[in-house]
């Protein structure tokens, strides 16, 4: 039997591979040179100094309680009854067990640095599979690898397993409902079931998918093909990969749903619910467009407190110039302005309405950090997209002075 194979793809996509690890590199070096020299560690000082003071001690006593007894009944954050690996599901935290205790620290550089190679990387496979030229999907992969969201959640492993992953998911969604067929395919349930196990949370995960399929069928106008692949293609694989991630996904939901955060009266998720339809005060509506340019652009960079820090950072940021070209959507295709005008709804109704934000919370496992990471995905695919209008057609100024 014949196999064709497009080498030329291939050989194209190995060429925007090295490009990309060369520019990372290069950026690397002189960010984080002072860390990786050893004159510095690198640890974050955010509002309670949890890598610091947290997350890095805990860490090294998770490693030692492990290495030394195995994986027992008892966790020192949770007490009896809580079960240790479900803690320890995530794809960066076995670098630490594999690592050691004594290397927990100087390590953390390290790590910092291959979640944004590996972020990166899922991002270029994405644009690659949506863009028609290669130097713009290089570009934004590039963006994406130091963008809001990484520099400000980083620090958290499970938070940068999304952010690793999340293309990934993409991709293999848009290739399945793009493709249009059902059997013989197995890389979407694999992908959402190594998301799953790598730790990213699973509501979360649900909940981007859900937006992707919305995205989907706001765009295309063959409406009623667009909702039968996505009821009988789509979603079958997904639960196939949920049921493939069950044996360490259930546990973790069965965990959950015996804590405070779901059941009682006085609830978080009870909480939080209840205040979905409410709208944002006018100083988090304020902290949430500060966070598409700089964390301190209000001044506000020394008053971070409570759940609601995070909007306070840059956590939306994916360039200034990139924001710029977002209008320019609007002077291309049909298809261009249709997915403009809807992602700006969308996000829109995300920083007025705190029930997007919620949604992504769940049982408040993650807080609603991982949905800024939607936010700084979704901006950079419109950036991409408008780029590539640009390269094509021009620039029409009249968008870029109202912009």
């Amino acid at each position: 039997m014949k196999v064709n194979i497009n080498t030329g793809w291939f050989s194209g996509f190995c060429r925007s591979v090295g490009a990309l690890l060369a520019l990372q590199t290069l950026i690397i070096f002189v960010v984080f040179s002072k860390f990786l020299s050893g004159q510095a560690y690198f640890a974050y000082l955010d509002i309670g100094s949890d890598s610091f003071a947290q997350v890095i001690p805990g860490t090294m006593h998770m490693v030692r309680s492990v290495l030394r007894e195995g994986f027992s009944g008892w966790y020192f954050e949770i007490g009896l009854g809580g079960v240790p690996i479900l803690w320890f599901v995530d794809a960066f935290a076995w670098l630490n067990l594999w690592l050691g205790e004594g290397n927990i620290l100087p390590a953390r550089i390290g790590i910092y640095l291959l979640k944004l190679v590996l972020g990166g990387f899922t991002c270029l496979v994405l644009l690659r599979s949506l863009m028609s030229r290669a130097e713009v999907a290089v570009l934004f992969a590039l963006v994406y690898s130091f963008c809001g969201f990484i520099i400000i959640n980083g620090q958290w492993d499970m938070e940068a397993t999304a952010y690793v992953f999340y293309p990934l998911v993409l991709w293999a969604c848009l290739r399945q409902l793009r493709m249009g067929q059902f059997a013989g395919y197995c890389v979407l349930p694999v992908v959402v079931a190594a998301s799953l196990m790598g730790g990213v949370f699973f509501v979360a995960l649900g909940v981007f998918i859900f937006w992707v399929c919305v995205l989907f069928l706001a765009c295309n106008t063959a409406s009623r093909v667009s909702m039968q692949r996505i009821l009988f293609q789509l979603t079958p694989l997904i639960c196939l990969g949920y049921l493939m991630a069950a044996p360490i996904l259930l546990p973790v939901v069965l965990q959950l749903l015996d804590t405070s955060r779901v059941v009682g009266g006085d609830s978080l998720m009870t909480h939080i619910l209840g205040q979905g339809l409410t709208l944002n005060s006018l100083a988090i509506l304020m902290a949430e467009l500060g966070g598409f340019f700089h964390k301190d652009i209000f001044g506000i960079g020394s008053q971070y407190a409570g759940y609601w820090n995070y909007l306070e950072g840059p956590g939306f940021y994916i360039g200034t110039l990139s924001l710029l070209l977002i209008p320019q959507l609007w002077h291309g295709s049909p298809q261009n302005r249709r997915l403009l005008f809807i992602g700006g709804l969308i996000l829109v109704f995300y920083c007025v309405f705190p029930f997007l934000r919620f949604m992504s919370m769940g049982f408040a496992a993650t807080y609603f950090r991982i949905s800024t990471l939607w936010v700084s995905l979704g901006l950079l695919l419109l950036a991409a997209f408008s780029l590539v209008r640009v390269w094509l057609n021009g620039i029409c100024f009249l968008l870029l002075i109202v912009s």
